[in-house]
């Protein structure tokens, strides 16, 4: 069984954002590209909060920090 990551995103409320996040996100898989979730928050503009729903995560190290931080920065120009 592959139990490399998988991540779902949906609206939270009105100015919200949830990120469903499961399986393992760590170093020795291949990080997800941002550009879908990027391209998601482009087209709902007004999120101010953000929540994580990790309680079908089985693991996670830097490789999820990592990949935050690059939404972060592509976020930047917004």
């Amino acid at each position: 069984m592959d139990d490399s990551y998988q991540l779902k995103f949906a609206t939270a409320g009105a100015d919200g954002l949830l990120l469903a996040l499961a399986g393992s996100w760590e170093t020795h898989h291949v990080l997800p590209d941002s550009d879908q979730l990027e391209s998601w928050l482009d087209s709902h503009p007004g999120i101010k909060q953000i929540g994580f729903d990790s309680t079908a995560m089985t693991a996670w190290d830097s490789a999820l920090l990592a990949f935050l931080v690059r939404v972060k920065i592509g976020r930047a120009h917004v």
